[in-house]
């Protein structure tokens, strides 16, 4: 029997997107999935079709789209805040292993009034 090579499977499954990824403990405890759900439907209106909320284990959450032009347009119009805590997404990653995978960065936005167009 011949089984396909690392690299045949590699290709295989990044052809496969299942959706975006999202830790629900950026800054400490982690969000309730329901805060989560709640907060993406009344945001998220201009989604087309449904979502679907998967627990991953350790906190990570997969949302499954519909449709690629509805993940597209979530993804685009990033930030998302849920409860106040920056609600962060991260394109699905072949592989993915939630016990592994960690968030290293996270982009932050500030307003600062006043500021001087110098700056």
């Amino acid at each position: 029997m011949l089984l396909p090579l690392r690299q045949d499977v590699s290709s295989a499954v990044a052809q496969v997107n299942p959706g975006l990824l999202s830790d629900r403990r950026i800054w400490g405890e982690p969000i309730p999935l329901p805060a989560i759900n709640h907060r993406t439907q009344n945001d998220w209106k201009f989604v087309k079709g449904h979502i679907e909320y998967v627990e991953m284990g350790h906190h990570w959450v997969l949302l499954r789209f519909a449709n690629a032009q509805d993940e597209m347009l979530v993804f685009d119009k990033r930030p998302y805040f849920v409860n106040g805590l920056n609600f962060v997404l991260k394109p699905w990653v072949v592989f993915f292993d939630p016990y592994v995978f960690d968030i290293d960065r996270v982009d932050q936005w500030v307003r600062i009034p006043r500021l001087p167009w110098e700056f």
